[in-house]
């Protein structure tokens, strides 16, 4: 207890001492100190970012203010780290000490933990005055700061001055590894490594060192040099210090089974000599993708957000996978179907991380949560992914944490969810991912996963690393491969499954950015001996620096990107460029076995009795159906990204109507990059349809034209704006109206039958859209509907859809009256507002689903240049087309 009191008091004294410092010393005025943050979680990603950026003095203040707010809070350890790193900084090694201590024993909410237990022992080891580690410091500073030479230099001046110091172990290993990673140097970095052998036979970095001596072979080229080498570390570590029946068992010690692991690991790499294309290929095809969101802002700050594909396509960076995250807590208006059904239609395959039990994962969360997963399933989930061609699912990624990869109960769950989504969503690829948690957590995965696995499509896994966790060890980029192969080999060994790289990412936090380049050239040099062991895809994350997130990686989570939050592309962007180009000209050398277009055939196709066409290609493909009316010239086309064709065609057009006639339907895949995309036509058949009704629709307001249905009112006006060739009308409102109604009234009453829905197509223009409500007026009340929920980005320029289906209005009614009504009666809308502004109304339609009446006008989903046109010479990349919804 005394010696508890006296931490804490000591602590108090150095928070104190940092704060008048910070204050009298030229820092930040008091008055940043009494700041108003008001949660931790803020406040820690304030404070770390602050600290990434060398801005150590704000960072402290910070840093002291959450202690005195949330000192009970986990967030308020990472305090005592940051003020631990402005103490070694100002060479306070003691005080650093303590306060790192103090933040250890305590625990905190990101991965700082690593790094703050190296420091602790760096620490540990300070002498001469603090000289020779004051140096070791500044050189890491530099490094840090991606100047390796000068870091170099501070090495070589520590160990000339102080070579008896306590730190000198640690300088040569950290010499070492700036010749190896930062400057390429092996020669160097093999001398190195021998005089940090030889100097400390006895320190823990002997074994560092045998590994780093067989690495710099490894570069060499000189493979029986490095094999030599990582015997020797295996043998080290292995129990009885020899093979026993022909196997290498690891030594008891975690330790030695550490080493013994990466030994073993680097003489399987010596054994993988990357492939030629078409050799030794398990998965028949590889493909690649980024996450993490459907809309980007860039650059970041500007407000201007531009959905990911776009984006993609600007750069020109051929992919076929787009990812986002999806959780029970997550309410963002790019994820609806619309947008992907845009973003399938211009060939990416939605990869959705789904994750709906999130940091509360556990077996006790889960049990009495699984019928509210279930359902979140059928009513989230799957209309989210409707309609889109072979959706890929990563299941409650990393879910073999939080004591679930010890419970067998989670078998029976994952299958369940399982069923649900194969129910609704036949085409969909789901599979479980995993948490690679290094080679002590693999031992429970038949327990929570082996009945399950069974009943995936694929397993899918992933790796993020960076600076904050790295255990400065070796090479990133050899450990990260290392762990890629290791981790496939296992779960294609033991499961049998294909398998899917959900989500890599190595941050460029702390001068990583040409270690980010290599880790990605070092993953694509071995993409065929992945594919060997089953791995057909791997998606990055992300595309682009988020200035903004956080996470378990700290402030490194800002820097996963391969563009910067500027817009300024890292070296690791041209590596993924190349590669990705390299994989996707693939696609045009894979010859299809050509066989019939299957149909099931309506003599009259229809909603209730749609025809349906069906194709199956040897691997994914970027593949267009089109359906032409031979008398009428009537067209139908559909286009996707999958393996597997369904298409159910109900006798509806893009263009024109067709008649009871014959019609040609020919399927097609585009090949080629982004720059120059060919159609190949691969298969088609010929049918006839008879009686087919033309569709119609009701349109109350299109195209910039009044319709006989809206009676005139002073505040709805034409505007002369276009949007693509459509006019609008706008709807004014000024202060003085606020508070009130405006209805838009109809001269006729429109009947709203089940399935029936009332969509506008509207963009909003000086309007606080939180303030703003529309009342749907019927002949048994009005029924007000909050304008937020239906709000949803199409392909076009910020327009949104307002969609009020009879389902909605039945439940208000019935919330309102009691009562459901067989039908009713809509007399007109009304917009009530309560701050001055207007919409502009590009059209409003009655969806009907009588037989007949199918036409859907909106919402609109964009395609890609038609390459069967004359004019496909044209740069068309960005062009809008408009169709029906699918």
């Amino acid at each position: 207890m005394i010696r508890r009191a006296v931490s804490q008091a000591l602590f108090i004294l150095v928070a104190w001492a940092f704060l008048w410092s910070s204050i009298l010393g030229g820092g930040l005025p008091l008055a940043h100190a009494q700041s108003s943050l008001v949660q931790p979680k803020d406040m820690v990603s304030t404070m770390l970012q602050a600290m990434t950026d060398d801005q150590l003095e704000y960072a402290a203040v910070i840093a002291l203010e959450l202690l005195q707010r949330y000192p009970k809070s986990k967030e308020s350890s990472e305090a005592r780290y940051v003020l631990g790193i402005v103490s070694i900084r100002k060479g306070q090694f003691s005080q650093a000490r303590e306060l790192l201590v103090e933040y250890v024993a305590r625990g905190g909410v990101t991965t700082y933990s690593v790094r703050a237990q190296r420091l602790l022992r760096l620490l540990s080891k300070d002498d001469h005055d603090g000289k020779p580690l004051a140096l070791f410091f500044e050189s890491e500073r530099c490094l840090k700061d991606s100047r390796p030479l000068k870091s170099l230099r501070l090495l070589k001046e520590c160990l000339a001055e102080y070579p008896d110091a306590a730190i000198s172990a640690d300088a040569l290993n950290s010499l070492a590894y700036v010749y190896l990673v930062s400057l390429h140097n092996y020669e160097e970095a093999f001398k190195v490594y021998t005089k940090l052998m030889e100097g400390h036979p006895d320190d823990s970095y002997t074994d560092n060192a045998i590994y780093g001596l067989g690495r710099c072979m490894e570069l060499l080229g000189r493979k029986q040099l490095a094999r030599e080498y990582y015997e020797r570390l295996k043998r080290k570590h292995a129990a009885l210090g020899a093979e026993i029946g022909g196997y290498s068992i690891p030594a008891l010690n975690e330790y030695s089974r550490v080493w013994h692991r990466r030994a073993s690991l680097g003489l399987n790499r010596l054994k993988m000599v990357p492939s030629k294309a078409g050799q030794g290929e398990s998965a028949e095809f590889f493909l690649t993708g980024f996450g993490d969101r459907l809309v980007v802002e860039s650059p970041a700050g500007s407000m201007k957000y531009q959905r990911l594909w776009r984006l993609l396509e600007r750069d020109r960076m051929p992919v076929r996978f787009i990812e986002f995250t999806l959780n029970r807590k997550v309410d963002v208006t790019w994820e609806n179907r619309q947008e992907l059904l845009s973003a399938a239609s211009l060939g990416y395959a939605p990869v959705v991380i789904f994750q709906y039990f999130d940091e509360e994962l556990s077996p006790d969360f889960v049990k009495r949560n699984a019928e509210r997963y279930y359902d979140f399933i059928r009513e989230r989930l799957v209309p989210l992914l409707q309609g889109i061609h072979e959706p890929y699912i990563l299941l409650e990624a990393e879910f073999n944490r939080g004591g679930v990869e010890k419970w067998t109960g989670w078998n029976a769950v994952a299958i369940q969810a399982i069923n649900i989504i194969r129910a609704e969503l036949p085409s969909a690829k789901v599979g479980l991912t995993v948490g690679d948690w290094d080679i002590a957590g693999r031992d429970t995965l038949e327990l929570s996963m082996g009945k399950v696995a069974s009943h995936c499509d694929f397993l899918g896994y992933q790796f993020m690393i960076s600076s904050i966790e790295e255990k400065w060890v070796q090479d990133p980029s050899g450990q990260l491969l290392d762990r890629v192969l290791d981790f496939a080999d296992y779960l294609s060994k033991t499961f049998n499954k294909p398998l899917f790289i959900g989500y890599l990412g190595v941050s460029s936090l702390d001068g990583w950015d040409q270690v980010q380049a290599e880790c990605l050239e070092s993953f694509f040099r071995h993409r065929r001996d992945l594919m060997h062991m089953g791995v057909f895809g791997m998606v990055y994350f992300s595309y682009v620096d988020d200035p903004r997130k956080s996470g378990w990686f700290g402030p490194a989570e800002r820097l996963f990107g391969i563009v910067d939050s500027e817009g300024i592309r890292k070296p690791a962007w041209s590596v993924y460029s190349s590669n990705a180009k390299e994989i996707m000209s693939e696609e045009e050398t894979v010859a299809d076995v050509i066989t019939p277009l299957a149909y099931r055939r309506q003599d009259t196709p229809s909603r209730t009795k749609p025809m349906e066409f069906s194709h199956q290609f040897s691997r994914p493909r970027f593949w267009r159906l089109t359906i032409h009316g031979k008398k009428s010239g009537a067209l139908r086309t559909y286009q996707g990204f999958s393996r597997s064709v369904r298409v159910r065609w109900e006798g509806d057009a893009d263009r024109g109507h067709f008649t009871a006639e014959t019609c040609r339907a020919n399927l097609s895949v585009i090949v080629g990059g982004m720059e120059d995309p060919v159609l190949h036509r691969v298969t088609g058949c010929e049918f006839s349809i008879t009686n087919l009704i033309p569709p119609r629709q009701t349109v109350l307001f299109s195209e910039g034209r009044s319709s006989d249905l809206i009676v005139p009112t002073a505040w709805i006006k034409r505007t002369s704006k276009t949007y693509s060739g459509l006019q609008a009308m706008v709807l004014k409102w000024s202060d003085s109206m606020g508070g009130v109604a405006f209805p838009m009234q109809l001269k006729k009453t429109l009947l709203i039958q089940s399935g029936d829905a009332l969509v506008l197509r509207v963009r909003e223009d000086e309007i606080d859209s939180t303030k703003l409500s529309v009342n749907v007026s019927t002949d048994q009340g009005d029924v007000s509907f909050s304008i937020i929920p239906y709000l949803y980005r199409d392909a076009g320029k910020e327009w949104r859809n307002i969609r009020i289906s009879r389902s909605e209005i039945v439940q208000g009614l019935l919330w309102n009256y009691g009562k459901s009504p067989e039908l009713f009666r809509l007399n007109g809308l009304a917009f009530t507002s309560l701050s001055s502004g207007c919409l502009l109304v590009d059209d409003i339609v009655l969806e009907k689903v009588t037989q007949g009446e199918s036409q859907i006008v909106i919402p609109y989903i964009s395609l890609p240049p038609d390459v069967s046109e004359s004019d496909k010479g044209k740069d068309d990349i960005g062009h809008m087309r408009f169709f029906p919804q699918r």
